[in-house]
């Protein structure tokens, strides 16, 4: 994480060494993960623990024998270094991943424990006698001539010797941000979650339930995707990182540094297969078409958990036409009459405003969910309007859109949508009958069900009903 414009965080992904013919199987796949947060003299973190744990689940998926430690002094750190190192073999496939605080001085990039000291202007040498300098591991790694040597370094949130970043982004040591340009070396591939100078965002907005960093979040779901070569699943997290980063008027673009002979997979395909390089192809591209739907869907989702007019204009300066669009039109007409209702007696019981600036028409149940219906026309909308706890922790939040269609006699049909903090929302067709003199809606469709990487994999029965409340907010 790492490039040129403020805080910089440093995510150095891989060193890929490929030493000895590239037909011969690694002895095993072995992973030292750190995840430092509870700093002593400088500023904690929030998310590196976390990091570390899902970085550690989806490494075991993969099938890596992992070391893992959590906030870890000097002599912990050290500890843990070696017994990584020392336990690489020739033709293994090593991989060290550290989140927490990292720091450049003197042109190198140093990582540093919890107990590292406070320190000010001109103690920088204080500070690298108490880290670790992120290339003598790298090189401690490949002195053991494993097959594979991979680095991932998120590592630069904010300067930890000045103040913490409002937006809970990385740090760096001294006047400038983040960790410098590592070159690499032939067989290297090195990654950094940001360009240098740029700041990379831990979270996308105050209300980012995501328990990880923008970079790893995305990072782990492309690194999980069978066939891939790492190339390929860097490609994909710098696209990914810099669109939902723009969505919030952030720029954070990954740096890519590549210089690996041949294909490595961290998740290999069906009989070992990786990559394309010459090699039999992993299976059939993505769909562009889908994964801009996703982005779009993923996008609209974070800026209405985020509720602003910037989060907003930033989505349509990017999505100007369809659905989303649409509503986030409408979203931004119901901040504005919000802001108008604020200065008027009884703004409290000013009804919500919806798609095409419409207005609440009545107030309704969803399994202890209260929802506002919109209607224009035989055109219905039903919205969050005080989402339950479990919706909340499934990305859900006051104004989300849980069902778009329409009304025709006594029936309803049209798209409900599932959420997920981590993938956004997706929809799936649903229709049913009003019931009990119009007090009662109940609507049946096949919700459709992601794994950790976001792919729908099946679908379930599910069953929306709606119980009337009141005509206004109750």
């Amino acid at each position: 994480m790492c490039a040129l414009v403020k805080t910089l965080c440093a995510f150095v992904v891989a060193a890929a060494l490929l030493a000895g013919a590239s037909g011969e199987a690694s002895a095993k796949r072995i992973a030292l993960v750190i995840g430092n947060d509870s700093y002593d003299n400088v500023v904690r973190l929030e998310k590196a623990r976390g990091d570390a744990r899902e970085m550690t689940r989806a490494l075991e998926a993969l099938g890596f024998e992992v070391i893992v430690a959590v906030d870890v002094d000097r002599r912990a750190m050290s500890e843990q270094i070696f017994a990584f190192t020392s336990r690489i073999d020739q033709n293994d496939e090593a991989l060290f991943f550290f989140a927490g605080h990292g720091v450049r001085h003197d042109g190198r990039n140093y990582l540093l424990p919890v107990d590292v000291p406070e320190a000010g202007v001109g103690a920088g040498d204080l500070v690298a006698d108490s880290a670790f300098a992120a290339d003598e591991i790298g090189e401690r790694m490949r002195r053991r001539t494993p097959r594979v040597s991979v680095m991932i370094l998120d590592a630069c949130r904010d300067n930890p010797f000045t103040v913490e970043g409002a937006d809970g982004t990385r740090a760096a040591f001294g006047g400038t941000r983040g960790l410098s340009r590592m070159e690499a070396p032939v067989g290297t591939f090195i990654m950094f979650s940001a360009g240098e100078g740029e700041r990379a965002l831990d979270r996308v907005g105050d209300n980012d339930p995501d328990p990880n960093s923008l970079f790893t979040r995305n990072l782990i779901r492309a690194m999980s995707v069978p066939g891939r070569s790492l190339l390929d699943v860097a490609k994909d997290v710098q696209r990914e990182v810099y669109t939902q980063a723009r969505a919030v008027a952030h720029e954070q673009a990954p740096a890519i540094y590549d210089r690996i002979v041949g294909d490595y997979c961290l998740a290999p395909g069906p009989g070992g297969r990786c990559g394309g390089g010459g090699q039999a192809a992993a299976g059939p591209a993505p769909d562009p078409a889908a994964q801009q739907s996703a982005c779009r869907d993923f996008l609209f989702e974070q800026a209405l958990q985020i509720g602003t007019r910037e989060a907003l204009g930033a989505f349509l300066s990017g999505c100007a036409e369809g659905p989303q669009a649409a509503l986030a039109r409408a979203a931004l007409a119901k901040i504005e009459q919000q802001g108008a209702d604020a200065g008027r007696p009884g703004a409290d019981a000013a009804p919500r405003a919806g798609a095409g600036g419409q207005t609440a028409s009545s107030f309704w149940d969803h399994n202890d969910s209260l929802m506002y219906l919109v209607a224009d026309g035989s055109r219905r909308w039903f919205y969050y309007e005080r989402p339950r706890e479990g919706m909340v922790r499934a990305g859900a939040r006051a104004g989300t859109l849980l069902f778009e269609g329409s009304k025709e006699g006594n029936s309803y049909q049209g798209t409900a949508y599932v959420f997920s903090p981590s993938c956004g929302p997706i929809g799936y067709q649903v229709s049913g009958p009003i019931e009990d003199q119009g007090t009662r809606v109940v609507m049946f469709g096949r919700a459709p069900v992601r794994d950790s990487s976001c792919r729908v994999v099946r679908t379930r029965d599910d069953r929306l009903v709606f119980d009337y409340v009141s005509k206004t907010r109750p």
